[in-house]
């Protein structure tokens, strides 16, 4: 009797899901996702730079504050951590490192540049581009996270994903967080749209 009821308590143990794994590959998914959406905004707002055939552009250009000339509160164009140039605010100026702080806009993501690697700002438009795109990612990042807070209670627990495969490369364990929040998602609208039929669905008495 002892033997199977410790069998019986080590299938207990089995039988609770443990889902860390599934939540750290979403929250990796979330960012990989974020990070996409930042690139792909850079890209979109990197076309302005040579939009005017009439050289209005190199003009507005030549009439901006040169490096020397920035000062906290203007808008300026820096590279951020991931090579890509973003619209920021100057927060603070250190004169005797020749730095200056900034905050992206939109992202409020901090950062500590050169003077002499800022650029003035593209203008308004740029701005409230980047600003507008970020301002979607959070909101689609926000939605994923609560439409996983509300699932019902015959749902609540999804059984673990498939063991990571060994030797991973940063390419391989890419892929593999986008195919885990996809079968993460799926398996939780397929669960909720049976649940919905399942209530719909009269039952026999």
């Amino acid at each position: 009797m002892s033997s199977q009821s410790q069998k019986d308590g080590e299938s207990s143990k089995n039988d609770v899901w443990d889902d860390s794994l599934l939540i750290q590959s979403y929250d990796k998914s979330v960012r990989l996702a974020k990070k996409a959406l930042a690139k792909k905004i850079a890209r979109a707002t990197n076309k302005n730079k040579n939009e005017s055939s009439d050289g209005s552009s190199v003009e507005q250009l030549s009439q901006e504050p040169t490096k020397t000339d920035f000062k906290v509160g203007d808008y300026v164009r820096a590279t951020y951590e991931d090579g890509i140039d973003y619209e920021a605010k100057i927060i603070s100026i250190d004169e005797d490192n020749e730095e200056c702080l900034l905050k992206y806009v939109g992202y409020e993501n901090e950062q500590t540049v050169k003077l002499s690697e800022v650029i003035p700002s593209w203008g308004k438009n740029a701005r409230k581009k980047q600003f507008d795109e970020a301002k979607k990612g959070e909101k689609v990042s926000e939605h994923m996270t609560e439409r996983g807070a509300d699932l019902p209670p015959m749902f609540g627990r999804l059984p673990p994903p498939p063991p990571m495969p060994p030797n991973l490369t940063d390419e391989d364990s890419e892929h593999l967080s986008a195919m885990l929040m996809s079968w993460y998602m799926s398996g939780y609208y397929t669960g909720f749209y049976h649940g919905q039929r399942m209530q719909k669905t009269p039952r026999r008495k």
